[in-house]
């Protein structure tokens, strides 16, 4: 559709009333992000819908990364002072990500890690995999698992995560919905 964003998944009724339009979800978003403004409207809007997905039979790690891209080298320039660094004092979130599970997570098939985020405020730039092995290889066993058909994984968009191996003859699909602080445009 030529109103439809790219990369994004609005047109498509299976996300839309499933993914965005869960009341579940919403009622969580309203608790995060706060009530309906003066004018009814919520404090947060749907920003995007998508996903990813791990192949089967790969043993390699994805690197760390940020959905938020203020949150990699630009973030930690006030180092460790949480305070004095905008971005992590930015409180509800800006944009939080739900993950659904369609297929179990397990510790095989590509379970997400995420670094805490006191750990990431530790370290000035996102660290390559090889790095992360030697320095810190708690944070490559980080898995959020196991999950089960239907949970819902919610994050703060500015943690850095990535995959884990999937050694598991399946792909892994983990598709999502981005909600957005109305402010945060």
């Amino acid at each position: 559709s030529s109103l439809t964003v790219p990369g994004n998944l609005f047109h498509m009724a299976s996300w839309s009333q499933c993914l965005v339009d869960n009341p579940e979800i919403l009622d969580v978003m309203e608790h995060i992000f706060g009530p309906p403004r003066v004018d009814g409207q919520p404090a947060y809007v749907a920003y995007e819908a998508g996903g990813d997905f791990c192949l089967g039979n790969v043993a390699q790690f994805q690197a760390l990364h940020s959905d938020w891209s203020s949150a990699t080298e630009q973030a930690f320039m006030s180092g460790e002072d949480e305070q004095a660094n905008p971005i992590a004092r930015w409180s509800p979130p800006p944009l939080v990500c739900v993950n659904y599970c369609v297929q179990p997570l397990t510790r095989w098939n590509g379970a997400m890690r995420i670094v805490p985020w006191r750990e990431m405020m530790r370290h000035g730039h996102l660290p390559c995999v090889s790095w992360e092995a030697e320095a810190h290889p708690q944070w490559l066993a980080a898995k959020v698992f196991p999950q089960q058909i239907g949970d819902a994984l919610l994050r703060d968009v500015r943690v850095w995560h990535g995959g884990t191996p999937n050694l598991s003859g399946d792909a892994r699909y983990l598709p999502s919905a981005m909600f957005m602080r109305r402010d945060a445009f």
